[in-house]
């Protein structure tokens, strides 16, 4: 009898483990570990939405004729263990996780294993991306790699969004169009949501019991936990949201979390919906005239373009990417990351989003979290982890170059061009975060003067013989050098007191 043991984020009956058993002889393996939901403190709505998904997929696989066996158990070797035991398996097929830590785990346990009466047959995830792990060294090229041009190579082998060789609308990149300043007062179409349903409410009643001391809320818990309600969520958003998606994506406003973006990460990330699936359907919305080319580029750059790009960064980058710190912080994460009461408005609103959603969209999570953490000089493992643990759609493999090599630029720009650091200017622009905030964004000293702007400057002053090199760094740090002594001395010591005193 063959056993196919399935991860939690490998909710996907496209897997190539299915061509591998048969339906009515072999088994399918599941098991929630305790052990593994707390590595980190992850979010509440995140356990939920893992565990809901997980038994709503074992309760689908049953009604196709498939033999599941549902184990709730400490540790996973434990699991296995049992389950090799009381049905006397005699080859396990497993997907190797994306993510280094777990991968690693399931190899050492291939390695320690001493029953010999049955056989292991490790698979790739390949089948939930669109790149092969082994294309990627070659897909990347040499440093520094460059999304752009993974992306152009990606549209142009699997044709997406294309006409006769050449780019729809005759352009790569519609970034520009996708930047406009926030707009207070625009109305955005609400998101597909779904009420719990019995076993997401078990579920639910079981993390607040189980994981009570764990972060966030689960009553406003409204993921998708099916492959058909992440297709109701994905029909939903190309009918009625897509097109409002372009020109707001970077936009941020006080009271509109989800805005128009898609919501469907948490989704694909778990295997509920393929990659290409989504990318077509919006491709084939934009050929229908449902959405303007703006809105489906700058969609599909998020899949195709960075979501693939990610991974590859991830596995060439190797295991030890993670402890990449270049500007050798130590800082510890400042409470308010955790729910701590901050006078910085924009901070306060992003956070308070993040424990009640476990989300926020990728502006925020970069121009505001990862943001300050850059020029506050956090140490990087602890962002790391706190954007695993808090985010219902994140995991190693996706969060690690986000926050390592985008969002703090730890690892000195082999995926980024440059560090995405910004003073309080670019929050006025891009949010309505400043109104009715405690700190102005004008004023650069002073007890009101908003941090983002002495932390900016004070980032430069620090680091300004690396960043001088990088040549879209170039005028920023002239603007520096320029600047009085006087006028220096005033913003370095703002920013001293920044850090030593509560925000």
């Amino acid at each position: 009898m063959k056993t196919l043991w399935l991860l939690g984020n490998q909710l996907s009956m496209s897997l190539s483990g299915f061509r591998h058993i048969h339906k009515e002889r072999d088994r399918i393996l599941l098991i929630e570990s305790r052990s593994r939901a707390t590595w980190l403190p992850y979010h509440q709505q995140k356990l939920v939405l893992v565990y809901s998904a997980m038994r709503h997929f074992r309760d689908e696989l049953r009604s196709y004729g498939y033999h599941v066996d549902y184990v709730r158990t400490e540790t996973f070797e434990e699991g296995l263990a049992s389950h090799i035991e009381q049905m006397g398996t005699q080859e396990l097929i497993v997907h190797l996780p994306t993510d280094w830590t777990m991968r690693r785990l399931i190899e050492k346990w291939a390695q320690r294993s001493n029953n010999e009466s049955t056989q292991l047959t490790l698979l790739e995830e390949d089948d939930l991306f669109l790149v092969r792990r082994d294309e990627w060294p070659q897909l990347l090229g040499k440093h520094p790699w460059k999304m752009e041009r993974v992306y152009r190579k990606l549209r142009l082998s699997l044709d997406v969004l294309m006409e006769a060789g050449e780019p729809v609308g005759g352009r790569w990149n519609y970034d520009a169009e996708n930047r406009s300043k926030a707009q207070p007062g625009r109305q955005f179409v609400p998101a597909r949501s779904f009420p719990p349903d019995a076993m997401t409410q078990e579920v639910m009643d079981f993390v607040k019991m189980e994981y009570a001391h764990h972060p966030g809320k689960t009553e406003s818990f409204a993921w998708p936990v099916t492959r058909e309600q992440a297709l109701e969520v994905l029909d939903h958003f190309i009918i009625h949201r897509l097109a409002d998606f372009g020109e707001q994506q970077d936009a941020m406003l006080v009271g509109e979390p989800f805005m128009s973006h898609s919501l469907l990460s948490g989704a694909i990330n778990l295997g509920l919906l393929q990659p290409m699936e989504v990318i077509r359907r919006a491709e084939q919305a934009y050929r229908d005239g449902v959405a303007p080319i703006e809105a489906v580029e700058g969609f599909v750059r998020q899949i195709l373009g960075w979501r693939e790009y990610i991974r590859g960064v991830y596995i060439c980058a190797g295991p030890d990417y993670s402890k990449s710190n270049v500007f050798r912080y130590e800082r510890p994460l400042p409470a308010f990351y955790w729910g701590e009461e901050t006078r910085m408005n924009c901070l306060r609103t992003v956070v308070k989003e993040v424990i009640d959603n476990g989300y926020s969209h990728h502006i925020q999570r970069l121009m505001v979290l990862g943001n300050f953490a850059l020029l506050a000089g956090i140490r990087p493992q602890e962002v790391v982890d706190w954007f695993e643990a808090m985010y219902v759609d994140a995991y190693e493999w996706v969060v690690t170059p986000n926050v390592i090599g985008m969002a703090i630029h730890a690892d000195g720009g082999l995926m980024a061009t440059k560090p995405y650091v910004a003073s309080a200017n670019y929050m006025k622009r891009m949010s309505n975060y400043c109104q009715g905030c405690a700190y102005s964004p004008d004023q650069r000293v002073g007890e009101n003067a908003c941090p983002f702007n002495s932390l900016y400057w004070s980032f430069i002053d620090r680091h300004y013989d690396m960043l001088r090199a990088n040549p879209r760094m170039q005028m920023i740090c002239a603007s520096w050098s320029k600047m009085p002594e006087q006028d220096k001395n005033a913003i370095l010591k703002r920013a001293e007191e920044v850090l030593r005193h509560s925000l």
